[in-house]
């Protein structure tokens, strides 16, 4: 939640974006119990950073996916996250 609040309370630099994406991942490649924490902390990366993340969405959209197949009842949070994520990467997708 901490990497959350300050993603979203802080002036963005695209400087960031690197170190934060691959503390993001490692916990989304972990399995961890912070997926959650994890998934809606990279949605509000893609709405602080957008298009800087372009370089990014073919991996990030891999993770996202699989935690989209997680049954509701498992975990309705994180796919509900994860969808609402994969939505803000279609919203920002150049065509």
């Amino acid at each position: 939640k901490t990497l959350t609040t300050a993603i979203t309370s802080i002036e963005f630099d695209e400087k960031f974006i690197n170190p934060i994406y691959k503390i993001l991942i490692s916990i989304l490649q972990s399995n961890s119990m912070f997926m959650e924490e994890a998934v809606l902390a990279l949605s509000k990366l893609l709405e602080v950073a957008e298009d800087d993340l372009i370089p990014y969405f073919q991996e990030i959209i891999q993770y996202l996916y699989q935690a989209t197949q997680i049954e509701d009842n498992i975990s309705p949070i994180l796919k509900g996250e994860s969808i609402e994520a994969l939505a803000r990467i279609i919203s920002i997708s150049p065509s």
